[in-house]
C-alpha cells in the first residue's frame, strides 16, 4: 500500500511513518528547511503546506492519504490566522483533490476533540459540536471539507483528545504541566480536582491511525485513553515521577465541564489503548526535569 502522511516531522507523523513503512510504501510531507533523512524507507517531500504550492511534487497514485499537518501558529489569532486557514482548510481541500485525482482509496483527517467544546457529560461522536475558537472552527470546517468528498474516497476523521508523550512541544497540556511541576509554578484548578480529562499516550494514537488507514468505511472516531482523571491527579502522577511537590491555585468554583472522550468506536474499529498514565507520562517528566539545567 503507498501512504502519504502530512506533518511526517510533527510529533505524530515522525512516529507514524516508521511504523506504516514496515510494510508499507510511505511517503511523508515536511516543510521546507526540516531534517530530510531517514532510516526508515520513507521518502520525505518538502511542501509548505501554508504556501502557494501544487501537486506537481507529489506521487503520481497513491492509496492512503493521512493528513495530520497543522500550522505551528493555532494559538496565534488573528495574527496568523491566514495560516491557521491555510493548513487546515485551503491544503485539505487541495490533498482531497489530489486523492480524488490519483484514485486514493481513502482519506484520513486528523481534527481534534476540540471541537466539542466541553460538556458535564461523556463527549461522543454523535453529539453536538461547539468549537470555541478559530483554530478548531477551521478543524471542523475541515472535516465538512473531507464529508463532501465520500462520493469519491472512503473518508476516516479521527478527533484526537490529549494526546501525551516523549518530544511533545512544552507548550501542549501534560507537557506543559510537568514543566510547571518543575519550575515551581503554580496549577490552576477550578474547584479542588480541576477539568476531568482521558489523555491518550503517543503511541497507542499511533497505532489507531496506522488501524485506521486500513479501514473500509466511512466513519468519524474520538481517539483518546482508557483512564478519566481530572487535573490534580495528572498532576499528582508525574509530581511521583519527578519528586516535586506540585502548587495549586484553587479556584472558587468547582469545574462542572469537563473533556472526556466516550470511546466505545475506538475500541471496537481501532484499538484499546495500552499505556497507562503513570508509564506513559515518565519520559515527559524526564524531559521537563533536563529542561530545567538546559542553559538559557
Amino acid at each position: 500500500m503507498k501512504v502519504l502522511v502530512t506533518g511526517a516531522r510533527g510529533f505524530v507523523g515522525r512516529r507514524l511513518v516508521e511504523k506504516l513503512a514496515v510494510s508499507n510504501e510511505v511517503y511523508g510531507l515536511v516543510r521546507p528547511g526540516e531534517p530530510t533523512e531517514t532510516n526508515h524507507g520513507v521518502v520525505l517531500i518538502e511542501v509548505d503546506l501554508a504556501d502557494d504550492w501544487t501537486r506537481d511534487a507529489l506521487p503520481r497514485d497513491i492509496d492512503v492519504v493521512i493528513h495530520l499537518a497543522q500550522s505551528r501558529w493555532f494559538r496565534q489569532f488573528p495574527e496568523r490566522a491566514a495560516d491557521v486557514f491555510a493548513v487546515n482548510l485551503a491544503a485539505t481541500f487541495r490533498l482531497l483533490d489530489y486523492a480524488r485525482q490519483v484514485n486514493a482509496g481513502k482519506f484520513v483527517f486528523a481534527s481534534s476533540g476540540g471541537v466539542y467544546g466541553c460538556s458535564s457529560e461523556t463527549l461522543n461522536e454523535g453529539d453536538l459540536v461547539q468549537p470555541p475558537d478559530f483554530y478548531l472552527r477551521s478543524k471542523y470546517a475541515g472535516e465538512l471539507l473531507v464529508e463532501s468528498y465520500r462520493e469519491y474516497l472512503t473518508t476516516i476523521v479521527l478527533r484526537p483528545f490529549f494526546m501525551y508523550g516523549g518530544g511533545q512541544r512544552s507548550n501542549m497540556l501534560i507537557a506543559r504541566l510537568a514543566h510547571c511541576i518543575v519550575e515551581g509554578r503554580a496549577i490552576r484548578l477550578d474547584g479542588p480536582e480541576g477539568i476531568r480529562l482521558n489523555p491518550i499516550h503517543v503511541s497507542d494514537a499511533i497505532d489507531a491511525f496506522a488501524t485506521a488507514s486500513e479501514l473500509v468505511d466511512h466513519t468519524l472516531i474520538n481517539v483518546a485513553g482508557d483512564e478519566v482523571l481530572s487535573l490534580r491527579q495528572i498532576s499528582m502522577s508525574m509530581a511521583r515521577h519527578l519528586s516535586i511537590e506540585p502548587k495549586f491555585e484553587i479556584g472558587a468554583e468547582a469545574v462542572t465541564c469537563n473533556m472526556v472522550a466516550g470511546i466505545d468506536r475506538m475500541k471496537e474499529w481501532l484499538i484499546s489503548p495500552q499505556v497507562q498514565f503513570v508509564d506513559g507520562v515518565e519520559e515527559v517528566c524526564r524531559e521537563a526535569a533536563a529542561a530545567r539545567h538546559e542553559p538559557k
